[in-house]
């Protein structure tokens, strides 16, 4: 892991070609996260913790409910994380490896994500909506939850309709460590 701090847009559209990360779905996350965040922290200290990770992957399904969450901590391995332990990525949607709670969703996390370059895509008419969290400062372990993700889309049927979202969180992370 490097020191984190604010990456330019140049540099997001760096990783985001070398990690086949279309611009039209990146997004930066912004400082308000934290403070609804930490707003949670002394009832449901547990959550506060988990949304507070650097690297995170969340299914969402067409009504806005998150039904499958993966985070760092709950990956397991050294010096890689594991992601795909107990297979969860196998299946799509791949299976929760960290609990779902019902305060996350898909609507209290969007005020929070601010597009890259383009307007949020719309997210009417979607059987799901994937949202990953990426850093540089993590470097190659960020990288590999963004293939399991893009690899775990992949088994979804032809029919099924799927937006992923980006959101890099290096700049939140400067002020949290």
């Amino acid at each position: 892991m490097k020191n984190p701090r604010i990456i330019t847009e140049d540099e997001m559209y760096t990783f985001g070609r070398k990690w086949g990360m279309s611009i039209y779905f990146q997004q930066t996350l912004l400082s308000t996260y934290v403070d609804e965040v930490q707003k949670l922290d002394s009832l449901h200290p547990a959550l506060a913790k988990n949304l507070l990770q650097p690297i995170q992957a969340m299914y969402f399904d067409s009504t806005g409910k998150l039904i499958s969450y993966h985070i760092n901590c709950f990956a397991g391995g050294y010096p890689n994380l594991n992601w795909n332990r107990n297979g969860n990525f196998d299946v799509f949607p791949a299976k929760t490896q960290a609990p779902c709670d019902s305060l996350v969703t898909l609507a209290s996390l969007l005020p929070h994500l601010k597009p890259l370059e383009y307007p949020c895509v719309k997210i009417k008419d979607l059987d799901y909506i994937v949202v990953v969290f990426w850093s540089r400062f993590t470097g190659r372990q960020s990288r590999h939850l963004v293939e399991f993700v893009q690899q775990n889309l992949k088994l979804a049927s032809k029919e099924t309709r799927i937006q992923i979202m980006y959101v890099n969180t290096d700049e939140i992370f400067t002020k949290l460590l």
